[in-house]
């Protein structure tokens, strides 16, 4: 039985599917100068991405671009 504060948990290849990239230095090169969310540690050497959080992040990148877009136009 799922606790209803569980939330879903992305691993480093899901993240960086999400992503559309290759190298996981990408991903770590966003979190340093891009704000991208920082992965949880849930074992010795385990980490895993919030979803919500990855997914709100890509949000952002999105809005932020259409928003650059429309000051061109």
């Amino acid at each position: 039985m799922k606790n209803r504060t569980e939330k879903p948990l992305l691993t480093r290849d899901d993240v960086k599917k999400m992503l559309g990239v290759k190298s996981q230095q990408t991903v770590y090169t966003y979190m340093q100068l891009h704000g991208f969310p920082k992965p949880i540690q849930i074992g010795l050497r385990s980490k895993r991405w919030i979803a919500e959080e990855v997914e709100s992040w890509i949000q952002a990148r999105i809005e932020a671009s259409r928003n650059d877009v429309h000051k061109l136009a």
